[in-house]
């Protein structure tokens, strides 16, 4: 299935809740950005790049159950992007894209 990145972006925000959150701003209502949580609720935070995606990955891979982290390496490559990684990470972890 082809997912867009900002699907994907979601998915890999509600692997990590006590780090990102998901808002709209009010310029593109209709598309979610990722934001680093601020330490002031009335702050966003800095939004979330593309190129630190992939660490995000590599920080819920670090939080996987011994179990699920087997089953997930066995399936991924260290090629991956981040858009695979974050659809394998989804399929271990049970979450919907």
């Amino acid at each position: 299935m082809n997912y867009t990145h900002e699907q994907l972006k979601q998915a890999l925000a509600k692997m990590l809740p006590d780090d990102l959150m998901i808002v709209n701003k009010l310029t593109h209502p209709i598309i979610p950005m990722l934001y680093w949580k601020g330490k002031n609720i009335e702050w966003e935070g800095e939004p979330v790049l593309d190129t630190e995606l992939l660490h995000l990955c590599v920080m819920v891979e670090d939080r996987l159950e011994p179990l699920s982290e087997e089953y997930y390496f066995e399936r991924i490559s260290k090629r991956f992007n981040w858009q695979q990684r974050v659809i394998k990470l989804a399929e271990v972890k049970g979450i919907e894209i």
